[in-house]
């Protein structure tokens, strides 16, 4: 009888262990989705910036061949 007793409050135990692991699980399952979107967000605003980067580059390379062909004549 004393084992049985000693079980039941065992799983009891087990039962509110697994609820505060539940519990301990959720923040984290959100900061790890914040991390996750501020990485894709930060990819995005990289190539965003290498595109930009790049149009100037040709914007000013353009200028450039322009001013040649305008004074070199």
């Amino acid at each position: 009888m004393e084992l049985k007793g000693q079980i039941v409050e065992l799983r009891k135990q087990l039962s509110v262990k697994d609820n505060q692991l539940k519990t301990k699980d959720k923040p984290l399952k959100k900061e790890q989705q914040l991390a996750y979107q501020a990485q894709r967000l930060q990819a995005d605003l990289q190539k965003q910036l290498e595109s930009k980067t790049q149009e100037l580059l040709t914007f000013s390379d353009q200028k450039k061949g322009f001013g040649n062909r305008l004074f070199n004549k």
